[in-house]
């Protein structure tokens, strides 16, 4: 028997091991708290006998309860798996686990040969005793196989088709895409190849050749692009880019095939950057022309989403209103040298139209290059997950994102003023996905239906542009 030195030596190192369990795996303030109480138990004895003693009851009632509750939840499935097996089999055959006898209703002696009363073996009924029905113990066995049967079909529903490229650890968007795993990898792939650029901040890598996320001659690849028609070029951040989407569904592949479909091809190259900003836009195109071998008849920006996320953190960037964001820098540090410029303070509405303002300036630039370089632009504002009213599944997935309704409400408003001070030559899309099904993975990007909703809708809006004649005429 344990003496009770030992055990009041053995307790607080028990729990102590526990607290350093908790320490290991990273619950810091859990081990804390373990490790104040047991020196605070250690103590009582000798600073509270009274409160001691009530500590010690407490304890014991503290493990007994947890002593009964591991005793059911051993009971129970032993009782399941084996007492409730072997009721089913003694209820619907003749054998019981309790016979000890071969022998039948013979093996009764009577009472005037025996002097006592009738004795039967261990186990064996009766024979004057009422045949036993297996009907309870079939009913038992139906519902039981129905549970099973119902329970697994559930499983099976909720954890989605097995064996399939449509796991759940997908955001509920891309779950009934196809390949989305490998997509998702690819585009992974192409952002860990990414090039620093002085002008532009970063570009993509001058190639990467997946199946599905393809990047050629530092553009996403866009499949197809015919041979004949006007050339457009598409300018944009990771939504005109394709995120979410592979080569053959993002937005420039869609126009491409829509144009097609309508009897007025066009050939399209992708400048989509994941995170460009209106300005880094214009900026790529000035680079892009200076190196083409052809210059483009059409330019089509699609953004907004960036120009207000930068904007908006103007104040943590140093960046005052209006003023072009390009290439975003980090975050500023702790150290007080580290720490950006002070900008004069600036209200919300000075923000918005800060945004409208910097944004406008980038549209007034690139039209400068077209009249210059003879080709038309397209300015077309994106849609995000703050200009729609969600699915369910969307809202789930924004709550996984820490995207409570407070700060939904907050960036809805945000983007509805924005929206409402954009120059009468923008090209609204932002309701383009009203009343769509679930389309969007997270705050801004979308699957490859949400990408066709778009497309179909950026492409009614330059159908006359490509129906003109003189679309592409440039001075010799």
């Amino acid at each position: 028997m344990t003496s009770e030195p030992r055990l009041a030596v053995a307790r607080p190192l028990a729990v102590l091991g526990v607290g350093f369990v908790a320490l290991a795996v990273g619950r810091v303030g859990i081990a804390c708290l373990i490790v104040v109480a047991t020196v605070v138990r250690a103590q009582l004895p000798v600073l509270a006998p009274r409160l001691a003693g009530r500590t010690m009851r407490a304890e014991a009632h503290l493990v007994h309860g947890i002593a009964t509750s591991l005793a059911w939840l051993i009971i129970v499935p032993v009782h399941l798996v084996l007492v409730v097996p072997l009721w089913l089999v003694s209820s619907l055959t003749p054998w019981s686990p309790l016979d000890r006898s071969t022998t039948s209703s013979a093996a009764w002696s009577s009472a005037a040969q025996a002097g006592a009363r009738p004795q039967a073996p261990f186990g064996e009924a009766h024979p004057g005793a009422r045949t036993r029905r297996p009907g309870l113990a079939l009913s038992i066995v139906a519902c039981t196989a129905l549970a099973a049967a119902l329970i697994g079909v559930g499983w099976r529903v909720s954890s989605g088709p097995q064996g399939s490229a449509t796991p759940t650890g997908l955001a509920p968007a891309l779950r009934a895409q196809p390949d989305a795993e490998q997509m998702i990898a690819e585009e992974a792939a192409v952002l860990d190849r990414m090039s620093s650029s002085p002008t532009l901040g970063w570009t993509l890598p001058e190639s990467a050749p997946g199946s599905l996320v393809g990047v050629a001659e530092g553009r996403r690849v866009t499949d197809p692009s015919g041979p004949v028609g006007p050339l457009v070029w598409f300018f944009g951040g990771s939504t005109m880019f394709g995120s979410g989407q592979r080569d053959a569904h993002t937005i420039p592949s869609v126009v491409a095939q829509l144009a097609e479909d309508a009897g007025v091809p066009i050939r399209t190259e992708n400048f989509g950057v994941h995170a460009y900003t209106s300005a880094q836009e214009v900026d790529s195109l000035e680079l892009a022309l200076q190196d083409a071998e052809e210059i483009p008849d059409l330019v089509v920006f699609y953004d907004g989403f960036n120009d207000v996320e930068v904007g908006m953190a103007g104040a943590l960037l140093g960046v005052a209103p209006g003023v072009p964001a390009r290439a975003v820098p980090p975050l500023p540090g702790v150290e007080g040298e580290d720490l950006p410029p002070p900008v004069p303070f600036a209200s919300a509405d000075e923000r918005y139209d800060g945004i409208v303002t910097a944004r406008s300036a980038a549209m007034d630039g690139a039209r400068q290059l077209g009249r210059a370089r003879g080709f038309d632009v397209v300015d077309v504002w994106q849609p995000n997950a703050y200009t729609r009213p969600l699915t369910a599944s969307e809202e789930r997935t924004l709550d996984d994102l820490g995207i409570d309704d407070l700060q939904r409400a907050v960036y809805s408003r945000i983007h509805e003023e924005v929206r409402r001070r954009l120059p009468s030559d923008v090209i609204d899309l932002a309701d383009a996905l009203d009343g769509a099904p679930t389309v969007y993975y997270d705050t801004v990007h979308t699957n490859e239906e949400g990408a066709r909703i778009v497309a179909e809708a950026m492409f009614r809006e330059l159908r006359d542009d490509l129906d003109r004649p003189s679309l592409g005429g440039r001075p010799g």
